[in-house]
């Protein structure tokens, strides 16, 4: 019966792995910077920003980057850091 339930552990750790992954931010509201902060901080390293909104407790920013790729990429609202970017070429 072990032999059975080891495998039967590692697989569903692993089945488990990707689910846990995530692009979501988990910040409490009252912790999130002003959008406004984030857009001075983009346009300070040449971005053109054109729109940002929450989303999945993230800001996502639609813009240009500095080096003038249209971007679409999320930050997290307290500190900034930057989560996922997609751009197109």
């Amino acid at each position: 019966m072990k032999s059975f339930l080891v495998p039967a552990a590692v697989l569903f750790s692993l089945a488990s792995g990707p689910a846990l992954a995530s692009s979501d931010c988990n910040v409490p509201m009252a912790e999130w910077q002003p959008r406004e902060s984030l857009q001075a901080q983009l346009e300070g390293d040449g971005w053109q920003v054109v729109r940002i909104r929450s989303d999945d407790g993230c800001y996502k920013v639609e813009g240009v980057d500095g080096q003038g790729r249209v971007v679409e990429a999320k930050f997290d609202p307290k500190s900034f850091d930057l989560i996922e970017l997609e751009q197109e070429d």
